[in-house]
C-alpha cells in the first residue's frame, strides 16, 4: 500500500493559493523529495519549473491526490 494515497494525519499544508517547494510535497505525500522531482520531470504530477527549481500549488497538489485514490 502506498503511503501517498493516504492524507498523512500530521499534514498541514499552507492556505489553497499557496505554493509549495519539492521539499515540501515531499514531505507532505512521505516520499523523497527526489521522487517528486521524477514526477515533475514525468509530468505525472502537477507542477510548474520557473528556472531551475519546481512550483506546486497546494490546491493542485490535493486534487491531484484524491484523484490517485480514486485509481
Amino acid at each position: 500500500k502506498c503511503s501517498m494515497l493516504e492524507i498523512p494525519k500530521h499534514a498541514a499544508l499552507e492556505p489553497k493559493n499557496s505554493t509549495l517547494s519539492i521539499e515540501e510535497v515531499a514531505q507532505f505525500l512521505e516520499v523523497e523529495s527526489s521522487i517528486v522531482k521524477d514526477w515533475a520531470k514525468n509530468g505525472k504530477i502537477p507542477a510548474l519549473k520557473e528556472g531551475h527549481s519546481w512550483k506546486f500549488q497546494r490546491e493542485n497538489i490535493e486534487e491531484w491526490l484524491a484523484a490517485e485514490k480514486m485509481k
